[in-house]
Parts: structure tokens; sequence; C-alpha cells
């Protein structure tokens, strides 16, 4: 309100005033801001996404990798556990399965089966002479000769100590004898080397051979007494020599 100097009241006068805003106060740029934290935003979850991804993809293969090593290290495990680690052959467990798979093929029930037992002569007095690392060297060279001599298919094993057997599934007793034979000329033949010399020797073998009809467990457990008999024989009868039982 104003007045003259007279005190008459003056007509009131409108002041038109535009407040301009900062550049961060713009509505324009307000609605950029926010697009771009939406942006933002998108981008960071599919960065996010992208990163579990990959990271889940990581995972995946790490555990593919050590499920692989697993497995590997398990069939490695069940290997060790069917193989004598001496020479190599199949152990006593996995010469028993193979005798009991036997009786269990329907085609294998209908032949013969043979098994050849093998006990290396006066073993105790070879190690007592030339040592126990000898002693491996010719339990070596005794496997390598049986598996030279056995035929394709059958299983040669460790039994235990210096025993050994050989399954001839479908084969007779005759057959079983041949083969039996050339395990104890191959064996015989062969220079043994003694570790630490620069000597050679030589090993012979006592073998005792049974063959049966496998039907079940009475069978194999007949079996396995018979060779085992044959081979008591062979080594009374003066060892180096192969004997057999009425099949």
């Amino acid at each position: 309100e104003a007045r003259d100097f007279a005190g008459i009241p003056s007509t009131p006068i409108e002041v038109a005033v535009e407040v301009v805003p900062d550049w961060w106060q713009r509505g324009s740029l307000r609605l950029l801001l926010a697009a771009a934290g939406i942006l933002c935003v998108v981008a960071f979850a599919q960065w996010r996404n992208r990163s579990l991804r990959t990271a889940k993809r990581t995972l995946e293969s790490q555990v593919a990798e050590r499920t692989r090593a697993l497995n590997e290290a398990n069939a490695r495990l069940v290997a060790y556990s069917y193989q004598d680690a001496l020479t190599g052959l199949a152990n006593r467990r996995r010469l028993h399965e193979a005798l009991e798979a036997t009786w269990q093929d329907p085609a294998a029930r209908k032949l013969p089966s043979a098994l050849v037992f093998v006990d290396v002569d006066d073993f105790k007095a070879y190690n007592d002479r030339h040592g126990h690392p000898a002693g491996d060297v010719a339990l070596r060279s005794v496997a390598a000769a049986l598996v030279a001599c056995a035929p394709p298919g059958a299983l040669v094993a460790r039994y235990g100590g210096e025993e050994f057997a050989c399954l001839l599934a479908g084969a007779a007793l005759a057959d079983a004898v041949l083969i039996a034979e050339r395990m104890r000329a191959q064996v015989a033949a062969q220079a043994v080397a003694v570790p630490g010399t620069a000597d050679f020797t030589s090993l012979t073998i006592s073998v005792g051979v049974a063959s049966r009809m496998l039907s079940g467990n009475v069978q194999v457990h007949a079996l396995l007494r018979d060779a085992d008999a044959a081979l008591y024989v062979a080594k009374r009868e003066g060892r180096n020599c192969v004997r057999s039982t009425p099949a």
C-alpha cells in the first residue's frame, strides 16, 4: 500500500516476478535423471544376473570336474581292490567272484570249468637266500610266465603269497593239464635276475589241476578243494610237476 504527499492512496500495481529454477531443479532434468536411474538399475540387474549365471556355470563346471575326479578315484579304488599290487594280476577276491559269475552264467554252466593252482617251489628258502626284493622279482617273473601261457579269456590271479591260480572257464581237464604243463615249462626255462647282483637264477613250480561242471557254490568249493589236493600231490611227488584230479 502506498500514499502520496496528500495522503491519498495510490492504485495497486502488480509486479510480475519470475523465479527461475536452478539447472538441477528443472523438470526435464529430473525426468532425465529418473530415466538414467532406471537404466542404471536395469543395467545393474542385468550385470548381476550375468555374474550369477557365470558363477553358476563355473560352479557347475567345478562340481562336474570334481565328480569326474571322484568317479575316477572310485574306479581306481575298485580296480585296486581286485588287483594284486605286486604282480598286477587279479587277486583272490576277483578269482572267487569270477568263479561265482561262471556258475551263474547259463551258457558257462553247460561246459566244465578248470582251475589251475600253482605254488612256487621252495620259495621261503629262495627269499632267505636272495632276500625279499629278489623274491618280489621272482614272483613277478612267475606271474609273467603264467600270463604268457594262459589262453585268451583265462583269469590268472595271485591267490596269496607264492600261490597263483588260473581259471579256465569252458576247459576240459585234459586241455587244462596241457596249459598247466606249458606254464610249468615256461617258469622252469626262464632266467630270473637277482636284483643288486649280476646273477641269474631259476625257479620251478608245482601245479595242481581240477575240472568240474559248476552249477552252484557247492561245486565251486569242490573245484577249489580238488585243485588244492592235486597241488599237494605234485609237491609230495617231487615238485616241478603237474598233477590233476579226475573230472
